[in-house]
């Protein structure tokens, strides 16, 4: 009979360690195909990426600014991640000369004129007063996104955004205030 038992026992041992085997396997196995995907994700947006940096006509920059229909900060989401968005405003900036920028800034889509007059604005392009008065009346809206905040916004209030000095990029002199202020009271 013990040795009977003992069998009994040694079977049931063997079964809950196959058990725990096949858990940990699953385990494992679900843990690494995870790896994979995230692994697949990330080289799929660093793909993205670099096509982005590759990026050097204007025309198919504004395009895909465009079809984004956002302007977005620099990282976005719960994690952070590089806005694909942000990096087309950064090609934009970096490849369209300033009658471009300006030109821009009649675009049908209001996610490129706004990014248009904030690549201006860090050009600290002279003509940033008259061009920001003579779009107040663009109260078109545009969907905001910065860090995981998402938003809407008059074109004229985000100009306006840019011009304040929390952004700290082109700082207003006092007469330069006092016009834009005489200006939109009066408007």
């Amino acid at each position: 009979m013990k040795i009977v038992d003992d069998d009994i026992n040694t079977c049931a041992q063997e079964n809950l360690m196959n058990r725990y085997i096949s858990i940990l396997f699953v385990f494992l196995y679900t843990f690494f195909l995870s790896c994979n995907v995230q692994r697949e994700s990330t080289n799929a947006r660093n793909k993205t990426i670099n096509k982005i940096y590759s990026l050097k006509d204007v025309e198919k920059i504004v395009l895909k600014i465009e079809k984004g229909k956002i302007v977005e900060s620099s990282n976005i989401g719960d994690g952070g991640q590089i806005s694909f968005q942000y990096l087309l405003y950064n090609q934009l900036a970096k490849n369209a000369s300033l009658t471009e920028l300006t030109n821009l800034l009649n675009h049908k889509s209001p996610a490129v004129r706004c990014y248009s007059f904030q690549a201006l604005v860090n050009n600290k392009s002279d003509s940033i007063i008259p061009l920001f008065i003579s779009h107040l009346n663009d109260t078109i809206v545009v969907q905001t996104l910065s860090g995981c905040i998402g938003s809407t916004v008059t074109v004229r209030d985000y100009y306006w955004s840019l011009l304040s000095p929390n952004f700290n990029k082109y700082i207003l002199s006092l007469e330069q205030r006092n016009l834009i202020y005489s200006v939109i009271t009066f408007k």
